[in-house]
């Protein structure tokens, strides 16, 4: 026999424990601190022992819990800057106007003709101006994509 007929027999038997023993429960308890050891670069597995020398080590190897494991935190983003002047009246146009209509139509309130136009008004505008304010240095090439 060969070593590689003998390594997939061990590995045949071991795919056979393991599907004998699907339906038994593991008590988790048992298992805690049942760690394969680690290996250095030096502490290669002997050839004559074959492949299916740690078959049952690594049947028992448990895996570090997740609590082991340092998570990124990442830092709080920056504050959002505060539009001012022109660009803050855009703002409050494209926000307030349909803010104005639609509270207006949950209370059944009828809007004037003049209050009506300034709201499509102030959105329509407030759209327009700062579509036009952004910078063309900004853009990211001919696809004004997005920018990463």
């Amino acid at each position: 026999m060969s070593g590689d007929d003998a390594r997939d027999e061990a590995l045949d038997d071991a795919w056979a424990r393991i599907v004998a023993g699907y339906d038994q429960q593991i008590d988790d308890a048992d298992r805690v601190g049942h760690r394969r050891p680690s290996r250095g670069a030096d502490d290669a597995p002997d050839e004559a022992q074959g492949a299916g020398a740690d078959v049952e080590t690594a049947l028992q190897y448990q895996p570090a819990p997740w609590d082991d494991e340092g998570h990124y935190v990442p830092p709080p983003p920056p504050p959002l800057p505060r539009p001012r002047g022109a660009a803050g009246l855009a703002w409050a146009g494209v926000a307030g106007g349909p803010l104005v209509v639609f509270v207006a139509a949950a209370l059944g309130w009828t809007l004037s003709t003049l209050l009506m136009s300034g709201c499509v008004l102030g959105f329509v505008g407030g759209i327009v101006f700062l579509i036009m304010s952004i910078d063309d240095d900004k853009r990211d090439g001919w696809d004004d994509g997005a920018q990463i």
